[in-house]
């Protein structure tokens, strides 16, 4: 398992290099949600309260990681090419960045609405003595505030980095600091 876990991890090296400069969500993040997904979804599958609790999550969070990663997070594969200054290259950051700006209330919104779902489905498994699906909800909790505090800001920033390079690369400027 180490031994995958170690490859897997040294080839998305490689596949975020090779991808560098189009708009996919890094690997890891991907990888992130997909398994965090898999997981609520194999919980949702049970009967009682603690399969209720699951859907309820699976219904709020798995359309708002689909718009997540194609609206915020591949801004998050720019930041190298930002910090070398090769992003003038894809024109279509200012765009993308605009609808970044105009989505993200209504993402932290559902993000909102996520880590609540997160919230009763912890709150039943801990009440039904189900440990291993406390665990679950409480790593996604920390993952969904993790995105809202950390990788948001951090995404709007690399975006605004790119767009000023942009502008500095057209006009002959350099960007300000």
């Amino acid at each position: 398992m180490r031994t995958t876990l170690i490859v897997t991890a040294v080839l998305s090296v490689f596949a975020t290099t090779a991808s560098a400069g189009s708009f996919d969500t890094p690997y890891a993040l991907s990888a992130i949600h997909q398994d965090f997904l898999t997981q609520l979804k194999g919980t949702a599958d049970e009967a009682g309260e603690v399969g209720n609790a699951a859907r309820a999550a699976v219904s709020v969070l798995e359309p708002h990681v689909e718009l997540e990663e194609s609206v915020v997070l591949p801004f998050l594969s720019f930041s190298e090419a930002v910090r070398g200054g090769n992003a003038s290259v894809v024109p279509e950051i200012p765009e993308r960045l605009e609808r970044l700006k105009a989505e993200l209330p209504q993402l932290l919104d559902a993000k909102t609405n996520g880590i609540g779902t997160l919230v009763d489905l912890y709150a039943v498994a801990d009440s039904e003595g189900r440990p291993e699906i406390v665990q679950l909800a409480e790593r996604m909790i920390w993952h969904e505030t993790i995105d809202a505090e950390i990788l948001y800001p951090a995404a709007v920033l690399v975006g605004q980095a790119a767009q000023a390079s942009m502008v500095g690369t057209t006009s002959g400027a350099t960007p300000g600091p």
